[in-house]
């Protein structure tokens, strides 16, 4: 594959120093060589622990490698293998988190101070040490700068976060916060905002203002297990293993990773199929039963529950501002044909902004049924009239989104109301999803999924729904704004759990019912298909769309 560096290439140099490394063995102070029969099982060993390159396919274009500076799954694949967090949530138990870049961390009795103890002689890409200076500069930058995640952190620290991190030695940092902050720890393990950069590198390649996050978009300067060794934008990605990387190359690993652009599902079924590929997610739904079935493939397919909710958000101007008109689209789509023929069983229902997975969900939450009547009804008394016509903005891919697209023009056709249906590639969508311009010129109608950082209904709602996330200051497209669930949302930034969840029964009512800001259409799970010979996934309710490519061997 292009990309890859073949044995005959490599520098003697770096030749001489791996047999060196494999041929000598110490005793008792004294450097032996051993015998021939002792070296042939050395090598034998580590040739086992080499499972070779693993190739994904996937429908997403990674755009940037700088983990702070957007929130697409498709980068974020890419930035999870090169930087790493403090902490994660790397096991099905959302609750047992895994320290990584800190071996351990302490809390005071009201959880208003933190302390993490950092792992010592962590190496960076560039060849530096990692210590807490760069991981107050890592997670300041990005609130700093204002990058798409900075919400996670800005949470804690509204004014400078310079003021809340402190330095105590060189492998121990300090959170100080004025008020309890229970989730904190759990921020730390968000993969898309908590990674640690090079703070020494970044500062380096400051342009305009930007934090050097134009350069971050094409340089890697993480600790991670795995280096960027190309990339042909829009088409493939090549990471390498990371020879000092603190985790070890000890165990099978894969040592190169190839990650390649196939938006067409049935291609990468076929790909998979014919062993050209190792790795995919979200077929179409007919491949998915299809491949459960054929077990003379070498082919297992893998679905798991996620926090993904699939929505289609409604713009709060024109012919939708009116909570009613809203009401009125949510009780005309048609969620029994969206289940069935979008996802083939392979999903369930979403009631609001949390899904059913979640901490804080209210499973007696209000429920829409599709009743055209009484959509009819409600867009009479919210004023628009037979004729309207409403923007609807989807992803090309996957295919469920056009029938999703297809299945709420035709409902709303029935009464009264044309959809015009506009389909982008992922890069274009999110271009729109996220332009900020007057909501009266904003898409009508834009499909979109969301799903949260960590275990906490604060961190998947507050971008959604909060009145400050509208536009390109969060996800929330549809420029949404509630007074009450404005409120219960502050009031939830320091609360504790029980106060929490009483806080978010409250806005799933508002935002399922009385005042819904999207047409909540469904949990999707995530179907994982991958060979057969492919060992050590671990499904994850956070980890959608993005794989850990150092737990997999093969």
């Amino acid at each position: 594959m292009r990309g890859q560096v073949h044995p005959a290439l490599m520098p003697m140099r770096a030749i001489f120093s791996q047999r060196m490394a494999i041929g000598l063995l110490t005793v008792a102070g004294l450097t032996l060589a051993p015998t021939a029969s002792a070296l042939r099982s050395q090598m034998a060993a580590h040739a086992a622990n080499d499972s070779g390159t693993l190739v994904m396919v996937t429908d997403g274009s990674a755009g940037t490698l700088d983990p702070a500076a957007d929130e697409q799954a498709a980068s974020n694949n890419i930035q999870r293998n090169i930087y790493e967090p403090l902490a994660a949530a790397r096991s099905t138990n959302l609750n047992v988190l895994t320290p990584v870049l800190a071996t351990s961390w302490t809390t005071n009795a009201d959880k208003s101070v933190w302390t993490f103890h950092l792992r010592h002689g962590v190496k960076f890409h560039t060849g530096r040490e990692m210590t807490a200076k760069d991981v107050q500069y890592s997670i300041a930058r990005t609130v700093i700068a204002n990058l798409a995640g900075s919400y996670v952190f800005r949470r804690f620290m509204p004014d400078s976060p310079y003021n809340h991190i402190k330095i105590i030695d060189n492998y121990t940092i300090q959170f100080h916060f004025s008020q309890p902050q229970p989730f904190f720890l759990d921020a730390t393990t968000s993969e898309y905002t908590s990674e640690i950069v090079d703070s020494v590198e970044v500062q380096k390649h400051y342009s305009h203002n930007d934090y050097g996050s134009t350069w971050l978009t094409t340089h890697d300067v993480g600790t991670g297990p795995y280096m960027l060794q190309s990339w042909q934008h829009g088409q493939q990605e090549t990471l390498v293993k990371f020879p000092q990387y603190w985790g070890g190359w000890a165990s099978p690993h894969f040592s190169t990773i190839i990650v390649k652009e196939v938006p067409d599902g049935a291609t990468r079924r076929e790909l998979l199929e014919r062993g050209q590929a190792d790795l995919t997610f979200d077929l179409p739904w007919q491949d998915n039963l299809a491949l459960q079935g054929e077990g003379n493939l070498g082919i297992k397919v893998i679905p798991s529950r996620t926090f993904e909710v699939d929505y289609i958000q409604m713009t709060e101007a024109g012919p939708l501002a009116s909570p009613l008109a809203r009401q009125a689209l949510s009780y005309a789509f048609n969620y029994n044909a969206m289940l069935k023929a979008g996802w083939g069983g392979f999903a369930r229902r979403a009631y609001g902004p949390l899904p059913s997975l979640l901490l804080g969900y209210d499973p007696n939450v209000f429920k829409y049924q599709t009743d055209l009547n009484k959509a009819r009804q409600l867009l009479q008394q919210a004023g628009v009239k037979p004729g309207t016509t409403l923007s609807l903005y989807i992803y090309n891919a996957p295919a469920y989104w056009p029938l999703a697209g297809a299945i709420l023009k035709a409902q709303l056709q029935q009464i009264g109301l044309t959809v015009n249906i506009v389909a982008l590639n992922p890069a274009a969508f999110t271009t729109v999803y996220y332009k900020t311009e007057p909501p009266v010129k904003h898409p009508n109608l834009l499909g979109f999924a969301w799903w949260s950082d960590y275990n906490e209904p604060w961190d998947m709602s507050d971008p959604l729904i909060d009145s400050a996330s509208a536009g390109a200051a969060g996800a929330n497209s549809g420029y949404y704004k509630n007074a009450t669930v404005d409120s219960l949302l502050h009031a939830s930034l320091t609360a504790d759990t029980q106060t929490l969840v009483a806080n978010f029964k409250k806005i799933q009512n508002i935002t399922s019912q009385v005042d819904p800001p999207a047409i909540w259409i469904g949990e999707p799970e995530q179907v994982n298909v991958m060979r057969k010979n492919i060992q050590g996934f671990v499904p994850s309710a956070v980890a959608i769309q993005t794989y850990l490519f150092y737990q997999l061997h093969r």
